[in-house]
This record gives C-alpha cells, structure tokens and sequence, in this order.
C-alpha cells in the first residue's frame, strides 16, 4: 500500500496539479483583472476534466467508461474547482496536490476505486 501511495502522490497528484494549475494558473491571481482569472481558471479547469478520458482513450481504453461517464467527470470537476480554489489562496502548489492525493488514495483504497479500475 505504501508503494501505490507514493505512485499516487506523483501520479496523478503532483504531476496534475503541477500541469493543470501550477503551469496553466498565475501564482498570484489577485494580481490578474477577476473575468481574465475566472476564464484562465475555467480553461484550465475545462482542459483538466478533458484529460481524464483523453488519458484513458490513449493509455488505459479498458477504464475509458469508468473515466468518461458523468459522474466521475462531474467528481474530477469538483476536485479541480476545490485545487484550483486551494491553489490560488494559497499560491502553493502543495495544498491542491495534498488535497488531490488524499481524495484519489481514499477513492481507490476505500470507495472501490481499485476494482473499478480493475488493478
């Protein structure tokens, strides 16, 4: 368990948040107008809950239901609403990667994650 952990905490957590909003998001939105940060931060949003699938269908097609249905999009969503908002009061990267890194080692360790994606 300790070494699907670890894989966990680099993949997807900090490889994700380090894309999706580390690369994609300004370190210090304060300093952005509101509607420039809300788009950035709505695009960045966007193209990581596409990725989700877009991953699948390249990498790993046997997941591609579990990845492309509504309510695992609709869950990836709302991960990446509380990164985003964590990444942007904190201006770390460390507290969405925290965040993304709890929830994913919960889902696939006690919610059945495991089976669902069939390791």
């Amino acid at each position: 368990m300790i070494g699907s952990g670890v894989l966990l905490l680099l993949h997807p957590a900090f490889v994700e948040e380090a894309v999706f909003r580390g690369l994609l998001l300004p370190r210090d939105g304060s300093s952005w107008p509101r509607g420039r940060l809300l788009l950035v931060a709505g695009a960045a949003l966007a193209v990581y809950v596409a990725s989700h699938p877009i991953n699948a269908m390249l990498f790993r097609p046997q997941v591609l239901g579990l990845f492309a249905s509504t309510p695992y999009l609709a869950l990836a969503t709302l991960l990446g609403l509380a990164c985003t908002g964590a990444y942007l009061i904190s201006r770390s990267i460390w507290p969405p990667v925290a965040f993304h890194w709890v929830t994913v080692v919960i889902w696939i360790w006690l919610l059945g994650g495991q089976t669902l994606l069939g390791t």
